[in-house]
């Protein structure tokens, strides 16, 4: 996270006459996103197995139907 706050500030320290406010934004945007990869590790699990329980309430379901026309 570090190396790409301070990537942010060498590519805006190289624009033509950067002011601080240009300088601050583009440094809080690269921050953002660092933490956005940082957190997507812990993230996608959560995500998976939200999938995971949601296709078992639908496998029950499909098994509730299919017993009722069974009969």
């Amino acid at each position: 996270m570090g190396l790409m706050d301070k990537l942010a500030v060498e590519i805006a320290s190289i624009l033509q006459a950067p002011s601080e406010g240009f300088i601050e934004a583009i440094r809080t945007q690269s921050i953002l996103i660092s933490n956005l990869i940082a957190l997507t590790p812990i993230i996608a699990p959560i995500i998976h197995l939200i999938r995971l329980i949601y296709a078992s309430e639908r496998v029950k379901e499909a098994e509730t139907i299919i017993k009722g026309l069974e009969r």
